[in-house]
């Protein structure tokens, strides 16, 4: 793939993927930070209001008007908007249910095999990727995060877990495209993920055929 200017490189995982137990002692509190940041992400950071109008004075995240604790009938939560009188908030419902119904279908691959696809580093020009196992499912998701400094706009990564004699579709939740992929090609070669811009991840669920 090129760029109207030059041709950008591409991230080939050089090292053999390592599952949860094998992974440096280090780099564990680093995995299991981003991970639970990847699947438990504060409420406020997925909000994508387009348009606020605010009755009176100002709109507050996690705060009230009066820039003191969110509380509603007693309980005090730690998340939302604090709005005054007659408000309303441009909510885009149709990406909410996108986005819940990708959460409801990767959740069972929770409970799987935990695959770091690329080495964990706090450095901003490396790729994260991971990929959840159900090996009594036969199936399982892949995550990869293109951070804002990255220059790689595609990434290999050998997947873990599979049966080399078995038929795997592969789904990418953001276009919808199916592929099918040997299970033997997918565990040697690896899977070409293509990331276009900075700042972006996608999600891809695989499913034995």
């Amino acid at each position: 793939m090129e760029s109207s200017a030059t041709k950008l490189p591409c991230l080939d995982s050089g090292e053999t993927p390592r599952c949860s137990s094998a992974v440096y002692p280090d780099e564990m509190d680093f995995i299991r930070r981003w991970f639970q940041a990847l699947t438990h992400p504060p409420a406020t950071s997925l909000l994508k209001l387009t348009a606020i109008r605010n009755g009176w004075d100002t709109m507050l995240e996690s705060r009230s008007y009066l820039n003191c604790p969110l509380c509603l009938g007693g309980r005090q939560y730690d998340t939302g908007l604090g709005v005054h009188a007659d408000s309303e908030a441009d909510y885009p419902w149709e990406w909410h249910n996108k986005m819940m119904a990708d959460h409801r279908r990767a959740r069972p691959f929770y409970y799987g095999d935990f695959y770091p696809l690329a080495r964990c580093t706090r450095s901003t020009d490396a790729c994260l990727a991971y990929q959840l196992h159900r090996r009594d499912l036969h199936a399982g998701l892949i995550v990869v995060f293109r951070p804002a400094a990255s220059p790689y706009i595609q990434a290999v990564f050998p997947l873990r877990g599979l049966n080399p004699r078995t038929q795997y579709v592969l789904e990418d939740t953001d276009s919808g495209q199916r592929t099918c992929a040997a299970g033997e090609i997918l565990a040697s070669t690896g899977l070409p993920i293509p990331i276009d811009q900075p700042r972006q991840s996608r999600l891809l669920f695989y499913q034995k055929q």
